[in-house]
């Protein structure tokens, strides 16, 4: 994360205190509490598993709608979707890696 300039602070599942009997939907609803944070970022694909009524405006539900950059990937005749930073980190060096994830992060 400090190779990436990324600031925010990580807190471990193991470090917080929830119902550890919780499952899907409610271990999020759990963990966000426990964290205290206000807001859950979550990938389109929890939309199967999240009921969006048990959000509110104290606690909101936000979809992250990611375009992933395409670059070029060593030793790839096709652009392989899904990967982590650490492949942009590995294919483009930390400057360029940093740079695509900016202006990834600007649109």
């Amino acid at each position: 994360m400090s190779m990436f300039d990324i600031n925010t602070q990580v807190i471990f599942q193991s470090q917080m205190e929830y119902d550890e009997k919780s499952r899907k939907g409610d271990l999020v609803i759990d963990l966000i509490k426990a964290s205290g944070a206000d807001v859950y970022l979550s990938g389109r694909g929890a939309r199967e598993y999240l009921d969006e009524t048990k959000f509110n405006q104290s606690m909101r539900l936000e979809y992250d709608i990611f375009n992933h950059p395409v670059y070029e990937q060593k030793g790839a005749s096709d652009f392989v979707l899904g990967l982590s930073s650490l492949d942009a980190l590995f294919n483009l060096g930390i400057t360029g890696a940093k740079h695509l994830l900016k202006m990834d992060a600007a649109s």
